[in-house]
C-alpha cells in the first residue's frame, strides 16, 4: 500500500515544479497513519513534506484563505468558492460576501485578465439571484 501511494505521490509531482524542494500535503487521516509514508517519501525523494491535519472543514477553510492571500484580486477564486463551498454548506452570508466583493470589483485590477473578470461579475450577478437555502 506504502509503495502505491509513493508511486501515485512520485506520478503527481512529475508535472509539478518543485523549486523550493517542499510540498504541502492536506489530510484528515491520523498521523500515526500518515507519518510513516510521509517519511519513507522524503528518504525518496529528497523532497520535504509539510503536512497540515484538520477535518475537511478545517482543511477548506484553509485551502480557502490560502487561495484568497495568494491571489486576492482574482475574482474566479471567490465566485468558484460562493458556488462550490458557501452554496454547498448553505452559508448564505458568506455566499452573498463572496459574490458581493466580485461585484465591487474592479475588474481592471488585473488587466491581463479584465473580459474573464467581467464574465466572473456576470456570473455573480446570476448566482446572487438563486436560492441556496
Amino acid at each position: 500500500m506504502t509503495r502505491i501511494l509513493l508511486a501515485s505521490a512520485a506520478l503527481l509531482l512529475s508535472g509539478t515544479s518543485l523549486a523550493q524542494g517542499q510540498l504541502t500535503v492536506y489530510t484528515g487521516r491520523a498521523k500515526t497513519f500518515v507519518e510513516p509514508i510521509v517519511q519513507q517519501f522524503e528518504r525518496s525523494t529528497g523532497i520535504k513534506v509539510n503536512v497540515r491535519y484538520g477535518t475537511d472543514s478545517q482543511l477548506v477553510a484553509a485551502l480557502r484563505e490560502e487561495a484568497l492571500a495568494a491571489a486576492p484580486k482574482y475574482l474566479a477564486t471567490k465566485v468558484l468558492m460562493a458556488e462550490n463551498y458557501a452554496a454547498k454548506i448553505k452559508d448564505r452570508a458568506l455566499y452573498d460576501r463572496l459574490l458581493d466583493e466580485v461585484l465591487a470589483a474592479d475588474p481592471d485590477a488585473l488587466p491581463e485578465v479584465a473580459v474573464e473578470q467581467r464574465v466572473e461579475q456576470e456570473k455573480a450577478r446570476r448566482m446572487k439571484a438563486e436560492k441556496i437555502d
